[in-house]
């Protein structure tokens, strides 16, 4: 058993030409993951969309030739914009007090989608105006924001107004009260209004444009929410394969200063110390797609690899 565990390391330690690892592959000992710098597994990630979405094309020129039983063809080609999505493993218990992050996030370039439906809910009338104004409801405006008060609640209760992934709603303080017989059917969905996630605004503090501008972004589809879940992952999607390799970039690295700058004073899944290690991993991946493991360091902020190219890609010893 040592001679084996020896072998075994010589293996992992030796460097052959061309930079190729020897490994011993079997069903019990799979060929090792690599760990791929930030740049690098954005630039596969798309380079395998790009694969499918070729694979589509011939898939769709080859059932779509006329043929003596079949006279129609289908003109639209298959277009699939696939999304991007990281995933952060925190060495956060969330069962512990102080280390259950939730928040929202505005990325920079947008995640390539917008929210449907929107309800804005608000006792002041001067907000309401100020809303209507920014978003009119006509035949011209593609952008469906709803705006009342105690109504809005009711046909929530009603069950008229569908809650599905699409809707979003923001309200304002005075609104708390009234809100609270919606709970139990928005809570459970996460589209109960918080302050954490930006969806309950102070109109107190906040003039009306801030308001606006503010449903303005929730609207866009810029903003993204995150929240920690019982092994401290966070994930959420980062934009679409369509933007290319900076924009994406620039979203993610939105999103690891975002996840930085909530890192709490002490934690730590087995024992909390200020000392602990923050990110413990993380994953980019596509829809259809693979995930890539990333070298921590290129995501890290307080690292001089944030969001560069390290020398080398190493090769993962853990599947």
């Amino acid at each position: 058993l040592q001679l084996l565990l020896l072998l075994q390391q010589q293996q992992v330690q030796q460097q052959v030409q061309g930079q190729q690892w020897l490994w011993y592959t079997s069903r019990a000992h799979p060929t090792p993951k690599p760990i791929l710098s930030i740049g690098s597994a954005v630039e596969l990630v798309l380079k395998d969309v790009q694969e499918r979405q070729e694979e589509r094309m011939k898939k769709f020129k080859r059932n779509n030739t006329p043929t003596t039983t079949t006279t129609t063809t289908t003109t639209n080609p298959p277009r699939f914009d696939e999304t991007i999505e990281l995933s952060i493993n925190l060495n956060l218990d969330p069962r512990k007090p102080g280390q259950a992050l939730r928040g929202s996030v505005s990325l920079p370039h947008g995640t390539g989608s917008k929210q449907k439906t929107c309800l804005f809910l608000s006792l002041d009338e001067s907000v309401l105006d100020a809303v209507r104004n920014a978003f009119p409801n006509d035949n011209n405006n593609n952008n469906n924001v709803r705006t009342g008060g105690q109504d809005l609640v009711e046909e929530v209760l009603s069950g008229s107004i569908p809650l599905d992934d699409n809707l979003i709603v923001l309200a304002t303080t005075d609104m708390q009260d009234v809100l609270k017989p919606a709970a139990r059917l928005l809570g459970p969905k996460g589209l109960f209004p918080n302050k954490k996630v930006g969806t309950l605004l102070d109109i107190n503090n906040n003039s009306n444009d801030v308001v606006v501008a503010a449903l303005q972004r929730q609207v866009g589809g810029g903003v993204i929410t995150y929240r920690t879940e019982r092994n401290g992952i966070v994930h959420g999607k980062v934009g679409k394969a369509s933007f290319g390799v900076e924009p994406l970039l620039d979203n993610i690295r939105t999103v690891m200063n975002t996840v930085y700058d909530v890192k709490p004073d002490s934690f730590g899944k087995k024992k909390a110390s200020k000392n602990a290690k923050y990110f413990l991993s993380a994953h980019v991946s596509s829809t259809q797609g693979t995930s890539y493991k990333l070298d921590v360091r290129t995501i890290d902020p307080s690292s001089v690899y944030f969001m560069t190219n390290t020398s080398n890609d190493k090769v993962s010893t853990t599947t």
